[in-house]
């Protein structure tokens, strides 16, 4: 019973098995567990661990693509550990809360965000918090067009991540790392760049993820293959993220399943507005 007052060590547990439950692509598992280690943090009067309840709910709700229960989460963690005067706790809520802005299309404020999270990070030496913080912001910066700046973030996530064997944090920093390397390439001088080395990278992201049953992080590696397979071969590509599409929206991984379906309906629509030309 969940209700009563439950020992620090059953919120570890319940949010432990969420946090499996969400890199294993089943949400509704995640969701159940980490709606009960809130109760119990809540019941214990636990505020740290409520904070880190709400935090991880907010992950959920964005693989679940419910992007306004995601920002209501992460403020309700980040409000707790303003109070707790936590500084390195604040800055994680604030940089999960510049990943939501990513996702809504508010690059720049995202940026700005990480910036700032990233000197408390690196005053703290809080290395795991460090690399996801480079990896968004690199993400953010992609997304604006400032491509030497995406390369240097992603370069110093991936010097970060050389010491650590957790592919929960690795693999997004390599999937990151193929992007901007393929955006590199398709800026570059030469009238064909080849893509072989970013697209061999995400295959072996999509196979080290799905040998761990990572079906998540398996999920956003075959986004990134699919985007890049549109621009090598617009049918296979299309083809992809269709199937990319319809399975991640069966697993209840909808910002995914959006983002897939997004991307190949704005690739046709580009296909066509050519033709007419």
């Amino acid at each position: 019973d969940v209700t009563s007052v439950a020992p620090a060590g059953v919120v570890l547990d319940f949010s432990g098995i969420a946090a499996g439950g969400l890199l294993e692509g089943d949400l509704a598992e995640a969701g159940r567990f980490a709606g009960q280690a809130l109760t119990a943090a809540q019941a214990r009067g636990a505020p740290e661990d409520t904070a880190a309840s709400f935090s991880l709910l907010g992950d959920i709700s964005m693989a679940h693509g419910d992007l306004s229960g995601a920002r209501q989460e992460f403020q309700q963690a980040l409000q707790i550990r303003q109070t707790l005067k936590h500084e390195n706790s604040i800055a994680e809520s604030q940089a999960a809360l510049a990943a939501v802005s990513i996702e809504e299309g508010k690059a720049p404020e995202a940026e700005h965000v990480l910036r700032e999270s990233l000197v408390e990070f690196q005053k703290e030496h809080a290395t795991m918090d460090e690399i996801r913080a480079e990896t968004d912001l690199s993400r953010s910066l992609l997304g604006q067009g400032k491509l030497a700046d995406a390369r240097k973030a992603i370069s110093a996530a991936i010097a970060l991540s050389r010491a650590s064997d957790d592919p929960s944090l690795t693999s997004p920093v390599a999937i990151q790392d193929a992007r901007v390397e393929a955006a590199e390439l398709e800026s570059s001088p030469s009238s064909k760049p080849t893509l072989a080395e970013p697209r061999r990278k995400l295959q072996q992201a999509i196979l080290a993820a799905r040998r761990l049953g990572y079906y998540g992080i398996e999920c956003d590696a075959r986004l990134a293959l699919g985007e890049l397979e549109m621009r090598l071969a617009p049918a296979a590509g299309r083809s992809h993220l269709r199937d990319l599409a319809n399975q991640a929206h069966q697993r209840g991984l909808d910002l995914v399943a959006r983002k897939a379906a997004e991307f190949q309906a704005s690739a046709v629509a580009r296909s066509g507005q050519g033709a007419v030309h």
